[in-house]
């Protein structure tokens, strides 16, 4: 939006003695770095109204949640990452009695810095693991080169025949990634 907006219609409305326009549309356009019907809008807005509208929405659908209930949002979301803003949305319906589209979840999910990531993955390491994974090293420490040039490297892929979703999002704030409840096993 133009900050000059009142400025423009001015000169678009400004008269000289003989009842003609004093400037030209297309001078005042090219003053402003606008479009010529730009400047006929505002004009035009102005003499009916008597100020220039900015081109905003002022009421954007639902009402905005209070403090409490954006509270109640993020505890949901604490609670369980992974639900989707849908489920939330209707949790929310069913048990509070709050309106809030999933948008307008998102948009208070973000405002409190809450935001979807990628699940991490990574192994669940036990105590047990972590014991077999420590002699496991120390086993083959010691090995001699001579017996390291019989072995072959491989990089090791592994595949789910599950149902898991690796492409699956959590809320979560940043720098939680590896927080125990927003890590996949």
């Amino acid at each position: 939006m133009n900050p000059h907006r009142y400025e423009i219609a001015a000169k678009a409305l400004a008269l000289n003695e003989d009842g003609k326009p004093l400037y030209t549309l297309e001078s005042i356009a090219n003053f402003y770095g606008c479009s010529i019907s730009t400047v006929i809008r505002y004009r035009d807005q102005y003499e009916e109204t008597g100020e220039i509208d900015d081109g905003r929405r002022h009421n954007k659908g639902s009402p905005a949640l209070t403090a409490r209930e954006v509270r109640i949002l993020i505890r949901i979301f604490q609670k369980d990452p992974n639900t989707s803003l849908r489920k939330a949305s209707d949790m929310l319906d069913r048990s509070y009695g709050i309106n809030a589209s999933p948008s307008t979840i998102k948009t208070y999910l973000n405002n409190s810095h809450i935001r979807a990531y990628k699940a991490t993955i990574k192994p669940l390491l036990d105590n047990r693991t972590k014991q077999d994974r420590y002699r496991f090293a120390v086993d083959y420490l010691r090995k001699s080169p001579a017996w390291w040039r019989n072995v072959i490297f491989s990089d090791e892929s592994y595949f789910n025949i599950g149902d898991y979703c690796y492409n699956s999002k959590l809320w979560r704030n940043r720098r939680t990634k590896y927080k125990s409840s927003n890590v996949k096993k």
